[in-house]
């Protein structure tokens, strides 16, 4: 049965590899959009559950969209007074702040790290978003000579990097959060304004700044649960040179320009999808016309109807099994080059899937092909069984 299908397949190869391409654009489209659309909502989810912040403050004018700090470890030397953060945390229905010092910029040139990445300071004492990580790993405090990673990070031999000089223990490697934690190196913001005031490429940003003692360059708000965050953020930018920007309405622009770029290559996903199926049903009935005589001469010779109809419906499952498995490989291809072309255009949280849940999706998409292949392939081998061998071979048609 085999080498029958297999010839008959060969046969008939320029049919068969339309029909496969038609399968496997169809899969891909809708595989790769699953995957991207997985990934954005796990990593606002994941955002919104670690970032912890509903407002960001930065210095007003900065030539970084907020997503890019927020999300994407953007390395902005962009600074303000320290004073800011007391005046932000006095307006009423503000529960916490911290604030953050983005250093030196890290690459290949400068520091041992294996990419460019943000040397990002955090005050101990108001942090809430990294000390959870210190109180994991038994300390109260991150040593100076101490940094903690995000998972984006290269790991380095003995867990020692040097960064400007210095050497500097690994203390703690931070799980996948989808923003910019994941593409930071973070430090007690002590060290961090040692390191960038002991920078001669920054030394002209204290001429006009001041020292980096006195300076911050964001500072991360969190509100109260029944405040009004736009009011609060009409107050913040009221308050100083400053801009404020809610971290829910960047999530909230970011996710709808995923879902209209999702929604296009789903719809192109989806038509795809429809015209191979519908060229499956057409290319399988088709057989019936094509094979008649030969399944004729089958039967004719003692082929069981059940096992004509066997060589139809294998045929449709290993036609679907071949474009599926080509259409996810390809999917797969387009899923993570659409990733990287997306971030380098635009900062936005994103959590890649693990294995287990790309298998998943991957069998799914094959089961309901290989169903939709039986459909398709039911009524052509049902009357493949019906075939009455004496007037085929008179005839050459159905009785």
């Amino acid at each position: 049965m085999g080498q029958i299908l297999f010839k008959s397949l060969w046969f008939r190869r320029v049919q068969n590899s339309a029909l496969l391409l038609a399968i496997a654009v169809g899969v891909s489209l809708i595989f790769a959009v699953t995957l991207i659309q997985y990934g954005v909502t796990e990593g606002l989810e994941q955002a919104r559950a670690r970032l912890g912040a509903d407002i960001l403050v930065v210095p007003s004018g900065v030539a970084v969209d907020p997503g890019e700090i927020l999300y994407g470890g953007a390395p902005a030397n962009t600074y303000m007074s320290r004073e800011i953060e007391a005046k932000i945390a006095s307006i009423p229905g503000i529960r916490r702040t911290t604030a953050q010092f983005f250093s030196q910029s890290l690459t290949d040139e400068c520091c041992d790290t294996g990419g460019p990445f943000r040397l990002t300071g955090f005050d101990p004492e108001t942090d809430w978003l990294i000390q959870p990580w210190l109180k994991n790993i038994g300390k109260m405090q991150l040593a100076d000579n101490e940094i903690i990673i995000g998972t984006g990070v290269n790991s380095f031999p003995g867990g020692v990097v040097n960064i400007l000089g210095r050497p500097f223990q690994v203390a703690a490697t931070l799980e996948a959060s989808g923003t910019a934690l994941d593409k930071s190196i973070l430090l007690n913001m002590k060290t961090a304004r040692e390191i960038a005031g002991e920078s001669p490429s920054l030394a002209g940003l204290w001429q006009a700044n001041g020292v980096p003692e006195g300076l911050v360059s964001a500072v991360l708000v969190e509100t109260e649960p029944d405040a009004d965050i736009a009011g609060i953020t009409a107050k913040i930018e009221g308050l100083d040179k400053v801009d404020a920007f809610s971290a829910t309405e960047t999530k909230r622009r970011i996710y709808e320009q995923f879902q209209v770029i999702t929604g296009l290559l789903l719809a192109a996903g989806i038509m795809a999808v429809i015209t191979s199926a519908v060229q499956l049903v057409s290319r399988l009935y088709a057989l019936t016309l094509e094979r008649r005589n030969e399944w004729g001469l089958y039967l004719a010779l003692g082929a069981a109807p059940g096992r004509i109809a066997g060589w139809v419906m294998a045929e449709a499952a290993l036609l679907c099994t071949l474009g599926t498995v080509a259409g996810l490989a390809g999917g797969y291809v387009l899923y993570r080059w659409s990733v990287n072309f997306m971030a380098a255009h635009q900062a936005f949280p994103f959590i890649y899937p693990e294995p287990a849940v790309t298998l998943t999706i991957a069998f799914i998409l094959l089961a309901c092909w290989l169903l939709l292949s039986a459909l398709a392939a039911w009524f052509p081998a049902y009357r493949s069984g019906r075939i009455e061998p004496g007037l085929i071979m008179t005839r050459g048609e159905f009785d």
